[in-house]
């Protein structure tokens, strides 16, 4: 979403151009790069919006999609042969072919990496924080409305 919204990264632009999507694009490559130089790391992908997008990260470590993306899975007429036919398009061995540029490979250290990002790495990782201090005052609060019991 960040990227439909915000221009002028080349690499966002150049995906776009050739009608794939940027997020799906960048889980992919980190995907390929964790599992390539034997991280132990584990990928998670988020905000999976349709059932495509989730085939598109068959074999990533972990997803989350949403429920109503579960269901119509659930509930979608596939053919008994075709049914576990998906191909995994994300394993160890697709990683160990996939060929990473110099500049890829470059060490980064935070200030560089920060800089690499643009502002989509400021913007959403400020935002992300920010929603799980929201949420920890939300428990915060349902726990002071519950605590201590009462009789106690």
């Amino acid at each position: 979403d960040w990227a439909r919204n915000h221009s002028g990264d080349p690499e966002i632009e150049a995906a776009i151009q050739r009608g794939e999507d940027p997020g799906l694009g960048l889980v992919t490559k980190a995907y390929n790069y964790i599992h390539k130089y034997g991280h132990k790391s584990k990928l998670m992908a988020a905000a999976v919006r349709n059932k495509q997008d989730l085939f598109s990260l068959l074999g990533v470590d972990y997803v989350i999609a949403p429920l109503k993306i579960l269901q119509s899975l659930k509930e979608s007429i596939t053919a008994p042969d075709e049914k576990y036919s998906y191909i995994r398009r994300l394993s160890p061995q697709s990683a160990a072919n996939h060929n990473f540029t110099a500049e890829e490979l470059t060490k980064w250290d935070q200030l560089s990496l920060a800089s690499a990002m643009g502002p989509a790495s400021m913007q959403l990782l400020a935002a992300g924080l920010e929603g799980y201090v929201n949420q920890a005052n939300r428990v915060e609060e349902l726990l002071d409305k519950i605590w201590p019991p009462p009789n106690v």
